[in-house]
């Protein structure tokens, strides 16, 4: 009886594990046809021009399907019918199609590093075209590059809801969001101890703000729909600077700009000096940083123009500071505030997001009109003009 029940789980077994292989080829082969009717898209994404159904439903296919479109990045058959490529001529291939499509399924893709060609100093993206209509060997070489980098970073792609569209600027995408590379080192930074400062430092010297980040809980893939069912906070470490100068060159590409002008955290924080001010503010010897928020994790900016020596945050609500100059809320400047009588409005010893000073009422760095204010005033019973708060010093 025993030997009999032992044969029934391992047949059992046995057909679960036929069964689920053979669905996860028959989704592989499905992905594949779907792949193949890239031919027969007639709109690619530009401004408002989102409504391909052919392309958007590749494209909610989501992670799955890459592979698939990467298989077809050489393929240089014409459309089925033709599809000009807007202001730089010429006809849309498979090929670019489906390299549209990946970019629309993850965001950030280094295009020109794998192409190995600079941007174009006139016309911009026509680098693109130039290299891979020059032979079919560019796009082998291009083909193999994407692969390399998704096989490399497929594992830390995370979904990012957005209403726009990668490629094309429209302003309701299909999909409502797509992937990007929550970069490696939060996941291989491995903590070895905290600073006196409150930042971070490993083994290798590197330097960390410690961040809340997200992981999602997913699905890939539900009738080609992409669903995201929950998320949960999780630990991670910011490592780098998103602008050390004021001032950055126009036309430059975002390999350029993360090689010279996002240096490490390392490279920048003076970390003998450095002093956590509240969760938005920070400061050295050196800088005044802000750090910005975001849907998983954020970014720390240099925030050049301010004045050290006066600059300090409010004891009641450190999400506000002011300088000799201007007052400031998160990352933002507070609009024609006036430093010496500015404070924010405490509501029932709770902060908010309303302050003052003697000339305005400020919704979050916004002056409220009159009306706005008494429609204010008047749900909450209370007079914002009457609160009084104090200073931190530095």
């Amino acid at each position: 009886m025993n030997r009999q029940k032992r044969t029934n789980k391992k047949t059992i077994f046995t057909i679960s594990l036929c069964f689920g292989i053979s669905c996860s080829a028959f989704a592989q082969e499905n992905y594949k046809k779907l792949a193949d009717s890239l031919r027969y898209v007639t709109d690619v994404p530009y401004i408002e021009n989102c409504n391909d159904s052919v392309f958007w439903k590749i494209v909610r296919a989501g992670k799955p399907i890459v592979p698939h479109l990467i298989d077809k990045m050489t393929d240089t058959r014409d459309l089925e019918k033709d599809v000009y490529v807007r202001f730089f001529g010429g006809k849309y291939t498979v090929a670019d199609i489906a390299y549209v499509a990946i970019q629309e399924i993850i965001a950030g893709i280094p295009t020109f590093e794998h192409l190995g060609v600079p941007v174009h100093e006139e016309c911009g993206y026509c680098s693109y075209w130039y290299y891979v209509r020059e032979s079919k060997k560019n796009r082998k070489k291009f083909q193999k590059a994407v692969r390399n980098w998704y096989e490399e970073n497929k594992d830390y792609l995370i979904w990012w809801e957005s209403s726009h569209s990668v490629t094309g600027d429209c302003f309701i995408a299909p999909t409502k969001g797509h992937y990007i590379v929550r970069h490696k080192i939060f996941d291989d930074f491995p903590p070895l101890r905290e600073l006196q400062c409150g930042l971070w430092i490993n083994n290798n010297g590197t330097i960390a703000l410690k961040e809340i980040g997200c992981e999602f809980n997913e699905e890939s893939v539900a009738d080609t729909t992409f669903t995201i069912h929950e998320w949960k906070p999780i630990d991670q470490y910011l490592t780098w600077v998103y602008n050390i100068y004021d001032t950055i060159p126009e036309n430059i590409s975002d390999e350029e700009f993360a090689l010279k002008f996002q240096p490490s955290l390392k490279e920048v924080v003076d970390t003998a000096s450095f002093k956590i001010l509240s969760r938005f503010f920070f400061m050295d010897k050196n800088f005044i940083y802000s750090y910005t928020p975001m849907a998983c994790g954020g970014h720390i900016f240099v925030w050049h123009g301010l004045d050290r020596e006066t600059f300090s945050v409010f004891e009641e609500n450190p999400d506000y500071a002011c300088d000799k100059n201007g007052c400031y809320v998160m990352s933002m400047d507070i609009k024609n505030a006036d430093p010496e009588t500015f404070q924010p409005i405490i509501i029932n010893g709770e902060p908010t997001w309303y302050s003052k000073d003697k000339n305005h009422i400020y919704d979050v760095n916004e002056p409220m009109s009159e009306a706005k204010i008494i429609e204010l005033e008047k749900e909450l019973g209370i007079s914002l003009r009457e609160t009084k708060i104090k200073r931190n010093e530095k």
